[in-house]
């Protein structure tokens, strides 16, 4: 505002100076541009909202990926479901009976009913036995509620997770039953596509994520639709020794550890499900209420654009700017590959001036299977335009 009114100031001066007469009324109209550099991130934005979304009330760990070669951002999520160690696995050979039938211990507690083969040095279960499992009431939570507040008809595409078991050689014959516990109390299994190649993924002890994708080994499990669902992902398992299972003579009054967990890659890569898809910037443009206002309120001003530079490409070019005010209705500005766009009407200001406008901001795709890739690296608000077109007419 201080640059238009700089120019209407400089404009009269060089009027009076040089002008022979001074007339009883002076009109004049243009469109004097106001530029100047800005700093924000569109990239923080998208790491905030995996903050707020997954971490907020979980114990899942979620990494950046730094691999320099990926073009879109990228998360690598670890959640432990169940880890126990220094337990032992005993047995007294002195018990069995003469058909080599008796009972081994894991931790002291658990009693397994195996057959002895003193030939090979090893038992065999008798049946599945399990071992662990999650209490009743107390599901592990992943949680991905209030991606509704940033995502609306949007999905997340190439996500892909994996279950990994790891430990000592006794996790080597374990296996898991794994379900989901809906709101409504429906029990989904979550069943691993081929069996789990056993071994940690070695994200619990990472500080940041360099490879593409997931780690090797685990089995993939598909909770793409939980994901996209929004809410939270509750968890039941159940660790197991298979029936048939063998135990060696030698994994005996060894300490043993087993652990499992879930690791999720998500990327940063939307398709829209639905006409009409949104992004919603809850926070990002909170001070930008108050600058349109006192535009606004500078009656000479007959329209005026803001132009928002976006380095390097502007990700969401294909969309539409709204801002939208309750009582007022939307204000629609186009969107290209460098810029964001706000054009405001003369009724526009006019209404914001004389009211109270509180507008929220997203960016509208009108149209389905519209694919949005948040690259990798800053997205930054870099300079910012304004035009207005003026008309100040005063008396002398």
């Amino acid at each position: 505002m201080k640059n238009i009114c700089s120019f209407l100031y400089i404009t009269l001066i060089l009027f009076s100076v040089f002008a022979c007469t001074m007339p009883s009324e002076l009109e004049f109209t243009g469109s004097p541009t106001v530029k100047f550099a800005a700093n924000m991130d569109f990239g923080d934005y998208f790491s905030e909202m995996v903050d707020k979304v997954i971490n907020a009330d979980s114990a899942a760990k979620t990494l950046p990926c730094t691999n320099p070669t990926l073009k879109y951002m990228a998360f690598i999520m670890r959640m432990e479901i169940f880890h126990k160690e220094n337990f032992k696995c005993e047995a007294n050979l002195g018990l069995f009976d003469e058909d080599g039938i008796g009972s081994i211990f894991i931790n002291n507690d658990k009693e397994i009913q195996v057959e002895l083969d003193t030939e090979n040095n090893f038992f065999v279960l008798e049946d599945s036995e399990t071992i662990a499992e999650s209490e009743e009431d107390k599901p592990v939570i992943i949680t991905f509620e209030g991606i509704e507040d940033y995502l609306e008809g949007f999905e997340f595409t190439g996500i892909h997770a994996k279950i990994y078991i790891s430990g000592s050689e006794l996790s080597n014959i374990v296996n898991i039953d794994l379900h989901q516990i809906k709101p409504d109390g429906t029990d989904i299994p979550i069943v691993p596509d081929g069996n789990i190649i056993k071994g940690s993924s070695g994200i619990k002890d990472l500080d940041e994520y360099t490879d593409i994708g997931l780690p090797e080994g685990g089995a993939e499990i598909d909770i793409n639709d939980i994901i996209n669902t929004g809410g939270d992902l509750a968890l039941t398992y159940k660790i197991y020794l298979p029936k048939e299972s063998v135990i060696e003579f030698e994994w005996l009054d060894h300490l043993h550890n087993i652990a499992a967990e879930i690791v999720i890659w998500l990327p940063m890569t939307f398709d829209s499900k639905a006409d009409d898809a949104i992004i919603k910037f809850p926070d990002m443009f909170d001070g930008l209420n108050d600058a349109i206002k006192s535009f606004a309120g500078i009656s000479f001003i007959e329209n005026m654009d803001m132009k928002i530079g976006i380095n390097p490409l502007n990700p969401f070019g294909h969309g539409l700017l709204i801002m939208r005010d309750d009582n007022y209705g939307d204000i629609i500005s186009p969107l290209d590959e460098n810029n964001f766009y706000f054009n405001f009407t003369y009724d526009d200001l006019d209404y914001i001036n004389n009211n109270e406008y509180n507008p929220h901001f997203f960016i509208l795709y009108p149209k389905k299977n519209s694919l949005l890739e948040i690259p990798v690296g800053d997205i930054l608000i870099t300079t910012i335009t304004l035009k207005a077109k003026i008309k100040y007419n005063m008396e002398l």
